[in-house]
């Protein structure tokens, strides 16, 4: 496997023309989604084409399929009807309007709810198809559209199939925690100086950078509007985003209750979370915005929700934290 933390992590060379080498090919391994959106996020930046990335036939066929040729801002290739869309995978999106996030959460929750349909995942289910809207929102607030998802789901090898990982990812070049932190003044007040201290910020249950006084009165106005004709007490809601927290304590929740792993990447820090250990790693190849990849087990969330199930005043504290808001 070749995702999220293989890619930030390896060693890059600069090139005799001074590039950074982030998209030399990688071994023919199979790759996952935390290391496509990396791939379209960045590329999308720098105006990179699919010919660029010299990919292998089999990935080039591959990265077709998941749309990365839209994702890049290019023309889609793909001559084939993509009929497991929505079910085994949900293809690169680029996170640059309502519509096209709405559509991300869409085809994603569908992947999540067709792997784990199980009526005793219900609740596992409800809270990570919560979790992916509030990331995609929040993405969308931060990422100055530059954000871009996808999910994908695999057999466990040795497993016959009787075991699968779903992995949902998504990857921005926007400001990043620690300079979207001093934006808000929230570092100097914090004492936060650097980008590990900004994520383990960030992680916290009700931290978030976009949080505002806000009775729930307030006049708003239409993100088209011309002039202000309520004075200075109205508001331009400048995206359609009710999300204010940043998702990542619900996200982080998640993943210990439910046995899975998160890779949380923001400059030159690289968070790595499991149900037993989180870790903190200075990567070499910095990452301009927030980048992330999420993973679970079917056996694994199975096997957790039974037990939740025995535990009903931990499942509600659960279900409390997750859907109740940061």
């Amino acid at each position: 496997m070749y995702g999220l933390p293989e890619l930030v992590q390896r060693f890059v060379r600069l090139t005799p023309e001074g590039l950074d080498g982030f998209f030399n090919p990688v071994p023919e391994n199979y790759c996952g989604p935390g290391y496509w959106v990396a791939i379209a996020a960045r590329g999308r930046a720098r105006s990179v084409k699919i010919d660029d990335l010299q990919l292998t036939a089999p990935k080039l066929g591959y990265a077709r399929a998941i749309s990365l040729e839209a994702a890049l801002g290019t023309a889609d290739t793909y001559p084939y009807e993509r009929s497991n869309q929505g079910s085994s995978y949900s293809p690169l999106v680029v996170l640059s309007d309502v519509d096209e996030t709405d559509r991300a959460n869409s085809c994603i929750n569908s992947c999540i709810r067709a792997l784990f349909p199980a009526a005793e995942l219900k609740p596992f289910v409800m809270a990570l198809c919560d979790v992916v809207g509030d990331m995609h929102d929040n993405v969308w607030s931060h990422g100055d559209s530059t954000g871009i998802s996808m999910a994908q789901r695999w057999n466990k090898p040795q497993s016959r199939g009787h075991e699968q990982h779903l992995e949902f990812a998504l990857a921005d070049c926007g400001y990043g925690f620690l300079n979207e932190l001093k934006r808000s003044g929230i570092a100097s007040k914090q004492g936060i100086a650097g980008h590990v201290d900004a994520i383990r910020w960030c992680i916290q249950k009700g931290h978030s950078s976009k949080k505002r006084e806000d009775d729930g009165w307030t006049q708003r106005l239409p993100q088209d509007v011309m002039g202000n004709p309520m004075g200075a007490t109205a508001r331009v809601r400048d995206k359609e985003n009710n999300h204010l927290g940043l998702g990542l304590y619900k996200l982080t929740e998640l993943v210990r209750a439910f046995s899975g792993e998160l890779w949380l990447v923001s400059g030159d820090a690289m968070f790595h979370l499991q149900p037993s250990s989180e870790t903190f790693t200075k990567i070499p190849c910095p990452w301009q915005g927030v980048a992330l990849a999420c993973r679970f087990s079917t056996d694994a969330v199975l096997r957790q929700a039974k037990r939740l199930e025995s535990t009903p005043d931990e499942l509600d504290r659960l279900l409390g934290a997750v859907l109740g808001g940061n």
